[in-house]
């Protein structure tokens, strides 16, 4: 296989994204690990409201979630 066609690390490195775990208080913290959360693109493939409905994560732990995903050029999964 040529070097063009294997995955450069941007592609690899962006399906590992570790949350910043560091950045959200403890009961958030617990709640995405609780759920088995650990990349940012996990929580990308899930609606802001699902998350919402876990206990533990308050409107300012999603707000700075949504903060890191958009600074990923990721965002919560589009709800209908």
């Amino acid at each position: 296989m040529s070097p063009a066609a294997l995955p450069g690390p941007s592609v690899v490195q962006s399906e590992r994204t570790p949350i910043p775990l560091d950045r959200l208080a403890a009961p958030a913290q617990r709640a995405l690990s609780g759920e088995g959360y650990a990349t940012l693109e996990q929580l990308a493939r899930v609606g802001e409201s699902e998350l919402a409905d876990r206990h533990g994560l308050e409107p300012s732990a999603l707000k700075i979630l949504r903060q890191v995903l958009s600074e990923h050029q990721l965002s919560f999964a589009r709800e209908d």
